[in-house]
């Protein structure tokens, strides 16, 4: 192995393993295919900043997964955090489970392998998983970020990836294509757009968008794609306190609710990221 592949290979494990997500070799294969194409068509089309390309890895795909632990415990298949046998499951659906069912992460909790192994264990221990494939949007994809990375180390849910600009469609589909990814349909059609579509208003349990808009706004553009009780997933940054409370009379108004905002520091770069969980609620 060369001495620039081995780097590659080490700044994604371990900074993976910085927000809690351990790669097996299945997920590392493909994330670094990702990363190849991504730098192949850049050279084409605008889908990361020129200057930023460098940091692909680091601050992109490392950033894209710090939404793996949010997602997998939301669509309820993290039994690791849970640590319920199958016989105090059957016990607790005849008591109360009025407890809130997702309660923010908290530093030091377990981490989430998504190794094929991990994946396994998981599915052994877990009978209440949704009974269809959870239904996520990336909402403003662009180059596929975060939506590609969430997607790999969460094979089972089927992802929509939204990106109106058509050349980068044209990626996303390739990108798809190379990486034989199922489950995944590429809709190169404006959200403003899309809302109106019946197969897409009201039908996603969950909605992705990172560098998309501020928090006031991104709300009015991810709530009409959700469930009611379906949840909005926004990767936020330095001015995540602001926003939120900026938008915090208009989530009143619409019926929603922030439900948790968790940050942190993902592989080698000293700036901290937030996730914003927003609860549609009517």
């Amino acid at each position: 192995m060369e001495n620039g592949q081995r780097d590659q290979n080490e700044a994604l494990l371990s900074g993976a393993r910085s927000i809690g997500v351990e790669l097996g070799q299945r997920e590392l294969g493909l994330l670094l295919r990702y990363a190849e194409l991504v730098r192949e068509w850049n050279q084409r089309i605008n889908l990361v900043s020129r200057k930023d390309i460098g940091n692909l890895v680091s601050s992109h795909i490392v950033d894209s997964l710090a939404g793996v632990p949010v997602l997998k415990r939301l669509i309820g298949g993290d039994q690791e955090n849970k640590a319920v046998s199958l016989e105090g499951q059957a016990r607790s659906r005849t008591r109360d489970d009025t407890a809130p069912a997702h309660p923010p992460l908290k530093a030091g909790e377990p981490s989430f392998d998504c190794s094929a192994r991990g994946l396994a264990q998981d599915m052994a221990r877990d009978d209440t998983a949704p009974a269809h494939p959870p239904l996520v949007m990336d909402l403003g994809s662009g180059g596929g970020l975060p939506g590609i990375p969430l997607k790999i180390c969460l094979p089972d849910v089927e992802m929509a990836l939204v990106e109106s600009t058509k050349k980068k469609a044209r990626f996303l589909e390739t990108a798809v294509g190379e990486l034989g990814l199922p489950g995944v349909t590429v809709v190169d059609r404006h959200s403003r757009e899309l809302e109106k579509d019946p197969r897409h208003r009201g039908k996603y349990d969950l909605v992705t968008a990172r560098a998309v808009a501020e928090l006031n706004d991104l709300v009015m553009l991810a709530f009409p794609f959700l469930k009611t009780g379906g949840r909005l997933i926004a990767y936020k940054g330095a001015k995540t306190g602001e926003e939120t409370a900026g938008a915090r009379g208009m989530l009143k108004r619409i019926g929603g609710v922030v439900e948790e905002c968790h940050g942190q520091s993902a592989g080698d770069t000293d700036k901290t990221r937030y996730i914003v969980v927003v609860r549609r609620s009517g």
